[in-house]
């Protein structure tokens, strides 16, 4: 039982009424009176103080030690398969395998702690327990097969050394033309207009 301050549910918008369920601080309460500025709260279980009758059906009877040690752990970490954890013992020592899956588990460290206390109640022959983890190397792809370069086919090149050796023929065949080259003269533009000027003169 506690008393909570009024304003503490009116800053979360709560309206409280006897016997109601609320939610303070992440705790599951129920409401059991209200006065003056507080607000009575019980955060015990609802069924608690309650006779409790269970019906219980037995599914299986563990003889096997390390059966019964692999229960143990998925009763404390249940996120893993209890089929993933090995077990080792030599004499009164115990050795848990812890796998890859479970090493990032938040509380791990509590969980550990309790299996560790379970065992040694429910197994008094028990003296250490080791958890191991190890980390692997994870597994590298094998590179792909060295390919061989493609060989140049011989074929096409010797067509065309048959060809060149055709052209070249062919050239070698064919006369070859003299080169010519043609010459224009211009008479100069001087004596052009002298002999203009000397007809003139006799046609006077």
């Amino acid at each position: 039982m506690r008393l909570v301050p009024l304003r503490k549910f009116r800053e979360q918008n709560i309206d409280p009424q006897p016997g109601r369920q609320v939610e303070l601080d992440g705790r599951p309460a129920v409401v059991r009176a209200v006065g003056a500025g507080r607000v009575q709260v019980d955060y015990n279980h609802p069924l608690a103080g309650r006779t409790l009758i269970y019906d219980v059906s037995i599914e299986k009877i563990l003889d096997d030690d390390n059966e019964k040690v692999l229960n143990i752990i998925s009763r404390r970490i249940p996120e893993v398969k209890n089929d993933k954890f090995t077990i080792t013992r030599q004499d009164s020592d115990l050795t848990i395998d812890v796998p890859e899956e479970a090493f990032y588990l938040s509380g791990l460290q509590i969980a550990k702690k309790a299996v560790s206390s379970d065992i040694q109640q429910y197994f008094p022959g028990v003296g250490g327990i080791s958890f191991r983890e190890t980390f692997k190397r994870p597994a590298e792809a094998a590179p792909p097969p060295p390919t061989e370069p493609a060989k140049p086919s011989t074929a096409e090149p010797a067509q065309e050394a048959q060809t060149e050796t055709k052209e070249d023929a062919q050239t070698a065949d064919k006369p070859e033309k003299p080169k010519t080259r043609t010459t224009r003269t211009r008479p100069a533009a001087g004596k052009s207009r002298r002999r203009v000027m000397a007809g003139s003169e006799n046609q006077r």
